[in-house]
């Protein structure tokens, strides 16, 4: 499949994840597995979003630790 040029941020209009917005775009929206996932993403990435997945906060809680850069006085292994 050739993958088109999209203008995500025209589509998701601040209430959508670009995964939904390329489920949408390319036509994927018929797989029941695609579309929970994308409402899983949603719940965890979009603040506004109309999902409320009780599995979106595990995978934006998990995200926003990658992403926090701040020491927590935690050991870590390559601390000597």
């Amino acid at each position: 499949m050739p993958v088109r040029r999209l203008a995500i941020s025209r589509h998701s209009n601040g209430r959508w994840s670009v995964f939904e917005v390329l489920l949408e775009a390319y036509n994927l929206t018929s797989d029941p597995a695609l579309m929970l996932l994308g409402k899983i993403v949603g719940t965890a990435d979009v603040k506004d979003s109309p999902w409320k997945q009780p599995e979106g906060p595990e995978p934006k809680a998990f995200t926003e630790g990658i992403l926090d850069d701040t020491y927590d006085g935690c050991p870590r292994a390559d601390d000597d």
